[in-house]
Formats: C-alpha cells, structure tokens, sequence
C-alpha cells in the first residue's frame, strides 16, 4: 500500500505543477483563493514532499474544482 501511495503522491504532485503552468499560468496564492486550500499546502504537494505529508481526497477535489478539471486529472499518469 505504501509504494502505491507514494506513486499517487508523484503523480499528484506533477500533475498539479503541469495544470497549474498550462495555457495561463496561476500561482498558488491564486489556487488556493479558487480552491480554498491553503497557498502552504499547494506549496507542499508541487514540491514533491517527501511522504510525511498525506492529501485527503477532497483536497485532491478542491484543487481539481480550482484548475476546473475532473480530479482524476490529478491522479493519472501522463
């Protein structure tokens, strides 16, 4: 189970940084006032943490709902 959540954790933590730079650009401050997770938390999951840090799943739906994606988006591999 933990290297099937680490996985999860990169994929995420890539997706996001890869949605966030795509068309327009948007900055975490930006995400956070969309999405309503912090700018910190935002910062934590696109630096790739390294695995002391777990995302609850509507987190995963916030952030979706901010870029304006399905939050499978952030979880696939690309």
């Amino acid at each position: 189970m933990a290297a099937q959540t680490s996985s999860l954790t990169f994929r995420l933590s890539g997706n996001l940084r890869v949605l966030m730079n795509k068309n327009r650009p948007i900055k975490n401050i930006e995400l956070a006032e969309k999405s309503g997770v912090s700018a910190n938390t935002i910062s934590r999951i696109k630096s790739g943490w390294d695995g002391n840090f777990q995302v609850e799943l509507n987190t995963v739906e916030k952030l979706a709902k901010g870029q304006g994606v399905d939050p499978i988006e952030l979880l696939t591999e690309a």
